[in-house]
């Protein structure tokens, strides 16, 4: 199995659990059918203690102001009815927090800039 840079396994190789070596990782499961979220709000960065806990939002609107309003009405209010929703929080050693960050910065090596601003907080 193909190492990535630190010594652990590559997740985009395929195992061969006939030629596994004794430092083999365990085969990743999904038995709960884990959701994926969609986090476009703001996000946060806490660390302490040799943790960090990565908290992700989703803007969306007030649901009162939804009931209240009406689609006809909505588009004026909508900027004073948002909210930042939490939808995610990860946490995770400081030591994982640097192999993702790693692992991001190698993926998005060549990307783009998005043309909008994307935030993000650290506390």
């Amino acid at each position: 199995m193909e190492k990535a840079k630190g010594g652990s396994p590559r997740c985009d190789q395929p195992r061969n659990d006939a030629t596994q070596d004794s430092d083999a990782r365990p085969t990743a499961i999904d038995p709960h059918n884990v959701a994926q979220t969609f986090c476009v709000g703001p996000f946060h960065v806490h660390l302490g203690d040799g943790f960090a806990v990565l908290t992700f939002t989703q803007t969306r609107i007030a649901a009162e102001a939804l009931f209240h309003y009406g689609d006809d009405r909505l588009e004026g209010v909508a900027k004073s009815h948002a909210q930042y929703v939490v939808v995610a929080r990860l946490a995770l050693p400081v030591a994982g927090l640097i192999e993702l960050r790693d692992t991001l910065n190698k993926l998005t090596k060549n990307a783009e800039p998005p043309s909008h601003a994307v935030g993000g907080t650290q506390h």
